[in-house]
Formats: structure tokens, sequence, C-alpha cells
């Protein structure tokens, strides 16, 4: 069985879909900069003043698809909290890392699940639709916790195949590893395969593993189509 995935001007067939999660998913932007004015304010209670320093290594204010802010892996994140620790307090790095492993996990907890999830129109309706007729992953620089959190509130957990994360592999986006994963464990080849994701990276993965693209929001150089967002998206069995 495959499915038949139509677009602005594009007509792709697939065995298997994999999805990125933030920014194809989940709102991207939007929500990371929500987790980081989240971040600030529980640094501040813990009396760190590295608002500054954090805004200017995360690229907070660029608001550009390539800056840390949207890229960074979840690994990453914790140690660009602990350089901005480090800059603006010049405290021993081994408590940077343990402040800011706090800073994450604390602001986590202060945020709801609506705004932590906040959906791409139409992402949860069409995961369950394409899950119905191939097998679903989700490929993600996020965290495995976070992921199998999102697939929970969404109620899609049991229509998602498979879920690899840059921390499962030897390196992450635009290296090609986790896509391979995912074309090894649907027992597909590559080519039979398509990413949707949102940025750079997500196109620069699929092209080094060999699987079709199609990219949500922007028209990226290289993708194999775009999408405005899900609603745009028509899904039928092939």
């Amino acid at each position: 069985m495959a499915v038949r995935l139509k677009g602005n001007g594009f007509d792709i067939v697939a065995k298997g879909v994999a999805f990125d999660k933030d920014g194809t998913l989940t709102q991207g932007m939007k929500v990371w900069k929500r987790i980081f004015e989240k971040q600030m304010e529980v640094a501040k209670e813990m009396n760190l003043n590295i608002e500054d320093e954090a805004r200017r290594i995360f690229g907070v204010d660029i608001g550009k698809s390539y800056i840390p802010l949207a890229i960074a892996y979840s690994s990453e994140e914790k140690t660009l909290l602990a350089a901005s620790i480090w800059i603006s307090h010049k405290i021993p790095w081994d408590k940077c890392r343990e402040l800011a492993t706090q800073i994450v996990e604390r602001a986590l907890e202060k945020m709801t699940d609506k705004e932590l999830f906040e959906p791409v129109e139409g992402a949860p309706k069409a995961v369950k639709i394409i899950s119905e007729f191939v097998p679903v992953a989700i490929a993600t620089s996020d965290s495995r916790e976070n992921v199998e959190h999102l697939l929970k509130t969404w109620q899609l957990t049991e229509d998602v195949d498979y879920v690899i994360t840059s921390q499962d592999v030897k390196a992450g986006k635009p290296a090609p590893f986790m896509l391979k994963k995912v074309c090894d464990f649907f027992n597909l080849k590559c080519s039979e395969v398509v990413m949707i994701g949102d940025n750079a990276v997500d196109v620069e993965m699929a092209k080094n593993a060999g699987t079709k693209v199609i990219t949500v929001g922007n028209n990226l150089e290289g993708s194999d189509g775009w999408i405005e967002n899900f609603n745009s998206l028509e899904i039928s069995k092939f």
C-alpha cells in the first residue's frame, strides 16, 4: 500500500512518511521563543542574569530559520544555556551545566501542553490519515521524551510507528543517519520514503539519504514540493 500526497505543483507517491517535529508538526519560531522566554524567567528566579548573553548566543532577535534557537539539538540547548551562564557569571563549568539543566526542566514544568505543542494547521489530522495507509515516523532533533509527550497529547501514540532523535545516531541533521534508520525500520528503499520538514537542514538530510522531501511553510530550494500548512495537503490511498 502507498499514500499519494498532492500540493503546490507536486504529486508524490510514498510507501512511508517521516515527519520533522518542531516547525513542521508544531509551530516553530513561536514556540521556541515562548520556551526561551520561560527559561529566562526561570533563570531570573535563580538569580542568574543571563538574558543578554543568551539572546545573543541563541540568535533570538535575528529570527532566521538557521539560528541555534531553531535548529540546535536538545542536548546543545543546555550547552548554550551553560555558556550563557559562564559568560555572565564566571562560575565553574560543571556548575554551569547543572544550572542549565535545571533551567530547562523548570521552564518545561511551567508550560502547558497547549503552549508547547501548538500545532501547524491540520498537522494532527494529517498524521492520523497518512498512518492509515503507510507507516509513519518522526525524525527530530528534539528529545524522545518531548516527542512521546506530544504524541500522547495529540492522541497519536498508536499512529506513529517509529521515533528517532539526534541522540540515537552518530550525527543528527543534516547527516542522513536518522532517515536511513527510518527506511531500514520500514524495510523500504529510501526512494520510497518522503520526509516532511520545514527547514533547510531537513531538505539536506533528505537529499543526503535519498528520500523525497516536502517542506511546510516555506518553498525551500531542493525540496520536491511545499505546502503552506497541512490543510493544503491532499492525502489519498494509492
